[in-house]
């Protein structure tokens, strides 16, 4: 039976996108290494019949639900914004080239109005 899960745990934010990366026994959990690649996927979701059944009939996590606020994302479904990150000797390059934050929402805006410029 699968457990509760948190709205977000570390194990959602970050999975590794070469298989061949991936390890285990000893080399389990070593950190990360330059060359590895990994994604950075934070996301929220808004599924009813997973929240009804599981947070909102639940009284230790509804009482910090507004049950009047989220009836007006369950029409948006949810959104995961994805970063590739290439690990770097020194740091990290993000390779991620997909408009996000001002930029995205400045095109999106765009193709509401039926603007082409």
């Amino acid at each position: 039976m699968l457990g509760k899960r948190a709205p977000v745990t570390p194990e959602d934010l970050v999975a590794m996108l070469d298989e061949a990366e991936r390890t285990s026994g000893d080399e389990a959990g070593a950190g990360l290494r330059a060359n590895m690649v990994v994604t950075i996927e934070p996301g929220i979701y808004f599924s009813r019949p997973y929240l009804e059944s599981v947070f909102l009939c639940d009284p230790k996590h509804a009482r910090f639900i507004d049950r009047d606020v989220l009836e007006g994302y369950y029409a948006i479904g949810g959104v995961r914004i994805e970063d590739d990150i290439l690990v770097t000797a020194d740091g990290y390059e993000n390779l991620t080239t997909a408009p996000k934050g001002a930029e995205l929402l400045e095109i999106i805006n765009r193709g509401r109005s039926g603007s082409s410029s």
